[in-house]
């Protein structure tokens, strides 16, 4: 019987990464985008359902989890991870 490794969350990879991956993955590919910065703004819930794709569409692409399925509190919790790490000083 084998055993599957156990999948991590997007919030455990994002809080994971490096400093200069979380730079590169997340600040410069999905920070500086407007549909972005609309959930952070509003939330999830109230972006319009092509912003919520294009949010989590760059997320895959960044190697962050969240599929199209997953419920909006799931997308606002990866989204207040990358906001509260993006403006933590180190």
């Amino acid at each position: 019987m084998s055993r599957e490794a156990p999948t991590q969350t997007g919030v455990e990879i994002i809080r994971a990464m490096s400093r200069d991956d979380f730079h590169k993955k997340i600040v410069r590919k999905i920070g500086n985008s407007s549909a972005f910065g609309a959930a952070v703004s509003l939330g999830a819930e109230h972006i319009s359902a092509e912003e919520r794709f294009i949010v989590r569409k760059a997320l895959d692409e960044a190697g962050i989890p969240i599929s199209l399925t997953e419920s909006n509190s799931d997308l606002d919790d990866v989204i207040a991870v990358i906001t509260a790490r993006a403006v933590t000083v180190r």
